[in-house]
């Protein structure tokens, strides 16, 4: 007991200052739980409130009654996605809205004439070129003004003072098991993280339409399409509809850089190369797998997603991507090459001026990369003093806590060591007395 009150008593002396309560955390960590908290309670509120509960990617309530292809129970599917034309009209390189005499907005069966399954037609107002409800979340009717840009979590890519370059996380997610995971465009397709908030994570993978879109960016390209894009091993490459052009220009310079290095640089890993089943080779260079696309209410600057895979961060760090591009690219569940069918608002990245950023990334550098010395990169020309005083400082901090924790430790060891020795002194002292009583005797 007298152990622990002097290891309490040390913890006292040793704590952080009264103004940083440890369990408060950072206000940054504080921010994020709070936004993760709001998320939730949103979400659980039902499709009355910005979430939505769903199940096999389905609302089964309100206007969305009736519109999933599967039963609530998973036992039986009631529109077979069968790679048919009406299941998606992509595969003839039609939009979902053409006129066409086998496009219908309803199950109207498969091009064998199979009988529809449920008498569900999809809402004029969530038709799109892309399926039934994709462009709800199209964020380029959103305006942006200066003060929601620097209300957003207030750092962007270009924020250099800031020294969020730094920051960088890192999520993985399994494969879920689904009674089928593709969905005609007849039918909406809901994720869990998707909701009306200010900050939204993309989901890393799930349900999404037949026909994968062609590689390259977009003007936008919605969740539906871009998940089959990293399910055949490339990138999704996407970021806060509110970014500035010179925000865009780093990520657009980076692809170009990719995109050039797949092409033309000495790649040590054979994964970065272009073979695959689809492209039928075995060696040789191949084209950069990636889509680009603004995302509504992204809770960061950008995201670079891959199958079960997301990097997120508010600042731009060449290293720290090029490490997770590494690791991750044709790493999916399926290895396909071969661009798709769907390009609705696909523009040429290869012509977009990026000569803004030209000194920020090297497009035509075709130094080898290494999985071993890519974490091990120099601190590049341009960071501020700032930067560098803001890691020093917490460089220090660190030396102290450890300091702080060693001499805690220690003065805990050396208290519970003493403390043991009283304990058996004050122990063997009344078998002595009894024994000498007994002599006396």
């Amino acid at each position: 007991m007298l152990g622990m009150v002097v290891c309490f008593l040390l913890r006292v002396i040793a704590d952080v200052p009264p103004d940083e309560d440890p369990d408060e955390g950072t206000a940054e960590e504080r921010d994020m739980e709070n936004a993760h908290h709001h998320h939730m309670h949103h979400h659980l509120a039902g499709p009355s409130g910005p979430g939505m509960m769903f199940q096999w990617g389905c609302v089964g309530t309100g206007e969305w009654n009736g519109s999933c292809d599967i039963s609530l129970d998973g036992k039986s599917i009631k529109q077979k996605a069968d790679w048919s034309i009406n299941c998606d009209p992509w595969k003839i390189g039609k939009s979902a809205q053409d006129n066409h005499p086998k496009i219908t907005w309803s199950d109207a069966g498969d091009d064998e004439g199979e009988p529809p399954h449920q008498n569900w037609t999809c809402p004029e107002q969530h038709r799109s070129p892309s399926g039934c409800g994709d462009f709800r979340d199209d964020p380029r009717q959103l305006k942006c003004e200066e003060g929601n840009y620097s209300k957003h979590k207030g750092q962007w890519l270009f924020d250099r003072s800031s020294g969020y370059r730094e920051e960088r996380i890192v999520l993985t997610t399994g494969e879920p098991l689904l009674p089928q995971k593709h969905m005609c465009v007849q039918r909406p397709i809901f994720y869990e993280n998707r909701n009306e908030l200010d900050a939204v994570t993309p989901p890393m993978l799930g349900r999404h339409r037949e026909r994968w879109p062609k590689w390259g960016e977009y003007e936008y390209l919605p969740t539906q399409r871009w998940l089959h894009a990293i399910e055949h091993g490339g990138f999704a490459f996407l970021y806060n509809h509110c970014l500035k052009p010179k925000d865009l220009c780093l990520i657009r310079r980076y692809i170009q850089k990719w995109k050039h290095r797949m092409e033309h640089g000495d790649l040590q890993n054979s994964r970065m190369r272009g073979s695959d089943r689809g492209a039928g080779k075995n060696e040789g260079p191949g084209e950069f797998r990636f889509v680009m696309t603004p995302f509504r209410h992204l809770q960061r600057a950008f995201a670079v997603m891959s199958w079960g895979e997301m990097y997120m961060s508010k600042g731009f760090n060449e290293a720290t991507l090029d490490e997770f591009v590494e690791k991750n690219y044709r790493k999916a569940w399926e290895d396909f090459q071969t661009p798709g069918m769907y390009n609705y608002s696909w523009s040429d990245i290869t012509k977009k001026d990026t000569s803004e950023c030209s000194a920020d990334v090297d497009i035509h550098s075709t130094k080898p990369l290494k999985m071993e010395t890519v974490t091990q990169y120099e601190v590049p020309s341009d960071v501020s003093s700032i930067e560098i005083a803001d890691l020093r400082a917490e460089q220090a901090a660190l030396r102290q806590n450890f300091n702080t924790a060693l001499v805690v430790g220690v003065g805990c060891y050396l208290a519970t060591l003493v403390v043991s020795v009283v304990i058996c002194m004050a122990r063997r002292k009344p078998a002595y007395v009894l024994q000498s009583s007994a002599d006396d005797a």
